[in-house]
């Protein structure tokens, strides 16, 4: 979702297929966002195997502003920094969440009380549009972090530290106590967000040639990650008779497991048959378009369920999620080249 225009060579053209690749798991977890509500049916087994596998989603995300920004200083200011970002982010974020409130609010969705001037805004806030725009104020974090972290991108030593104290605090505590029924003080922590981890961890691996052997360690631990999410979800939720939702957490080791064992995976592939050929101008383009494909893919699913009338079976969890990217996709193409409106969807 976030990328620079100027990364097009070889070493970095994994970027854009991850990019995608993501975009599309996204997707495919709210294509099988049953998931969260229990039934032991064959169909709910199904939506937990595409839950679990697509979970590197969001964190990569993350790893790709690491990967892409930590070094913006080497193309233009902190001031352009900022800007950009506003520009790719909180105009698009606003004008949208205006027009889905303004929509939910006409279709008696959403009840807006007075003073109406300032809840429209608190809505906007709060994220009430679309439930799916929590993205945006973890993102805009980020960005307003980047500059400090940026100062650090020649220190690995401390990147690394940063890593392991959010990694041990956040990532393996939490879930250690839980799983021994022993409670876990919140105010354990590193004092930065989470998502940090995310964003040290994609820029120190996106300069980091590992070897063989921790290629190995990454993907062993990125299967063992997603067997535990699953296999516990999975035998509690039977017993509970109800999703358990312990391990529906980003910042826990399983998804951080996953999420790298992906990011070293793609990294190490070699893209030149691809980027050398006729789809490289595709993929770039459809790279570009990841972050409005995500501003308007759930009301491209609503107009799919509610107007065309698909139905919620094996094939919406399935091709429909390519349905959908491709109709996203196509729609935000169309946008990006009428002028004023190409301004959101960046």
């Amino acid at each position: 979702m976030i990328k620079e225009k100027d990364k097009h060579n070889g070493e970095t053209f994994y970027i854009y297929m991850l990019n995608i690749l993501a975009c599309i798991a996204v997707i495919s977890m709210h294509h099988n966002g049953k998931v969260h509500v229990f039934s032991n049916t064959l169909g709910w087994k199904q939506e937990l195997v595409v839950e679990v596998v697509a979970y590197w989603a969001v964190p990569v995300f993350y790893m790709i502003s690491g990967a892409t920004l930590m070094n913006y200083r080497e193309r233009y200011s902190t001031k352009v920094f900022l800007k950009k970002r506003f520009l790719k982010v909180g105009i698009p974020f606003i004008v949208w969440s205006a027009l889905l409130l303004a929509k939910n609010i006409i279709t008696g969705g959403y009840v807006l009380e007075s003073p109406k001037g300032v809840k429209f805004v608190e809505g906007i806030i709060n994220i009430r549009a679309q439930n799916v725009y929590w993205f945006f104020p973890v993102i805009c974090g980020i960005y307003l972090i980047i500059p400090v972290l940026s100062l650090l991108k020649d220190n690995r030593k401390i990147l690394w530290y940063i890593v392991m104290c959010i990694f041990v605090l956040t990532s393996v505590m939490p879930v250690i106590c839980k799983w021994l029924h022993v409670q876990w003080y919140s105010g354990w922590k590193f004092p930065m967000d989470a998502a940090i981890l995310y964003v040290v961890l994609g820029y120190l691996l996106s300069t980091e040639n590992l070897n063989k052997k921790q290629r190995m360690v990454g993907y062993i631990l990125g299967i063992v990650g997603a067997l535990i999410r699953y296999l516990y979800t999975y035998f509690t939720s039977i017993s509970l008779n109800d999703v358990n939702r312990d391990l529906f957490v980003y910042e826990y080791f399983p998804a951080v497991w996953l999420a790298v064992a992906v990011f070293v995976f793609f990294k190490t592939c070699s893209w030149e048959r691809v980027k050398n050929s006729r789809w490289k101008k595709y993929i770039i383009n459809a790279a570009s378009c990841s972050f409005g494909i995500y501003l308007i893919h759930i009301p491209v699913m609503e107009f799919e369920q509610n107007i065309l009338h698909f139905s919620q079976n094996i094939w919406w969890r399935s091709v429909g999620i390519v349905f959908t990217y491709i109709i996203s996709l196509t729609v935000v193409g169309i946008m990006k080249k009428i002028p004023i409106v190409k301004y959101i969807v960046p």
